[in-house]
């Protein structure tokens, strides 16, 4: 008979894990953009909280995020983009910590290019040497990136990012941001932009990957 191995949720599929969310929640979102699949002027911004507590039936947390993004057109052709993002939660009561599919990950096609998904932040390496992402309860990223267009639907992309994801609220340095810049192709397709985006990290660490290739449908933001 064969052993019984365990692995653990985080390794197969985080949504996995046990955590139970109750509510209520808020969101708010603006937007002024011409076009939310490409973006040439306007701003758009979001913020939500969500409190969950054991008295409705879930784990007790309080978890806020928040996004923003502005677009500008500087001459024909040529956008400027920027966007920052936040996210901080706790949890309290008889809730020691916040359940692992709640908690703030980064890395990927989105957010901080040079890494691979959920690679940024906490995390461990497990027997056969891959990464597993424990993510964090505070997320700081900020990018900027200039669009340009070239003929027949093609296009190019200039980036750079800073973030980092935090175990706790208390660990949040700016000082540690990660740094990342990168270069793009974009190819504006009937049903949106599709994307492929080659991000190096400028503060690469030991045992870490230099660059990072992602295939996307949309821009990063």
């Amino acid at each position: 008979m064969r052993p019984i191995v365990e692995t653990s949720c985080a390794e197969v599929n985080r949504t996995l894990c046990d955590g139970k969310v109750s509510g209520p929640s808020i969101a708010y979102l603006h937007d002024t953009r011409n076009d939310p699949f490409n973006p040439r002027r306007g701003t758009v911004y979001s913020l939500e909280t969500l409190l969950s507590s054991a008295a409705l039936g879930g784990d007790s947390f309080l978890k806020t995020s928040g996004f923003i993004a502005h677009f500008e057109e500087i001459r024909a052709g040529i956008v400027i983009a920027g966007s920052g993002r936040f996210g901080v939660a706790r949890a309290f009561g008889s809730s020691i910590e916040l359940p692992l599919p709640e908690r703030f990950f980064a890395g990927g096609p989105s957010v901080m290019r040079a890494f691979k998904t959920d690679e940024v932040g906490p995390g461990y390496y497990n027997a056969e040497g891959v990464f597993v992402p424990d993510g964090g309860n505070a997320l700081v990223a900020a990018a900027l990136e200039a669009r340009f267009s070239l003929a027949r639907s093609f296009g190019f992309q200039l980036f750079a990012e800073a973030g980092n994801v935090y175990a706790t609220v208390n660990d949040i340095q700016f000082s540690d941001m990660r740094e990342v810049a990168g270069i793009g192709l974009t190819y504006r397709s009937p049903f949106g932009p599709l994307r492929l985006d080659w991000g190096f990290k400028l503060d690469k660490r030991p045992g870490e990957d230099r660059h990072a290739l992602h295939l996307a449908v949309g821009y990063a933001f």
